[in-house]
């Protein structure tokens, strides 16, 4: 068997991969990216790859599935505590907000080095050919899909479409307030890093907010 190889097969050349391409993928997009640029980084050969990954949009699931796999774990305990405690009732609108959002904040403070995931999930969604349908969209679905459902129940509205809608638009607005590396929103140039809990404050309220009046709004189309 050829030595290098038999090098490139161990474990912790799985987890270089994967840091490498998660940075070429943030930086460069999908597909800009090609794997001969990943194995030279890496410093592996390409059938180290084909060995952890098979392909590279499998490559790009499993980075994608090793950064939301963790969060989505814990927004479902949380969800789990939330529906205890309200009992009978569903949680109020601003809970269930903080509780998807929540994780992410709680993966970023524990690291050193937070992962680039807002700039990939950016990239990603603008890719051509599906990257994020065939990505991004059935990591999140795991736990959107236990959410939804309580969602609508609190917002006493049956249209998921509708919800998932309007959650989509308030998603958008955290990936630009939390997970840019700078923390500063592009039209307050020269006004510094933003006060974590304030924005994310002002953001629950927000996405609470913009969620009951796109529901209220379908009521009197």
């Amino acid at each position: 068997m050829n030595q290098s190889f038999e090098t490139d097969v161990r474990p912790d050349t799985k987890d270089r991969i994967l840091d490498v391409a998660e940075q070429l993928f943030s930086d460069q997009g999908f597909a800009p990216t090609s794997l001969r640029q990943i194995t030279a980084e890496a410093g592996v050969n390409l059938a180290a790859v084909n060995y952890h990954f098979h392909s590279k949009l499998d490559l790009l699931r499993a980075v994608v599935v090793r950064r939301i796999g963790p969060v989505n774990v814990r927004r479902l305990e949380i969800l789990a505590e939330l529906q205890r405690a309200a009992g009978d009732a569903p949680p109020p609108v601003e809970q269930l907000v903080w509780a998807f959002i929540r994780p992410i904040i709680e993966a970023h403070a524990r690291s050193e080095k937070p992962p680039c995931i807002g700039r990939l999930f950016s990239r990603i969604f603008y890719e051509p050919g599906g990257v994020a349908r065939e990505t991004v969209i059935p990591a999140l679905g795991e736990a959107l899909e236990e959410f939804l459902p309580v969602l609508m129940r609190s917002l006493n509205c049956p249209d998921r479409a509708l919800v998932l809608r309007g959650f989509q638009f308030g998603m958008g607005g955290f990936m630009l307030a939390h997970l840019r590396p700078d923390r500063e929103l592009p039209f307050e140039h020269g006004s510094g890093r933003q006060d974590d809990q304030q924005v994310m404050d002002q953001l629950v309220t927000y996405m609470a907010g913009g969620l009951r009046a796109l529901v209220e709004g379908s009521r009197h189309a």
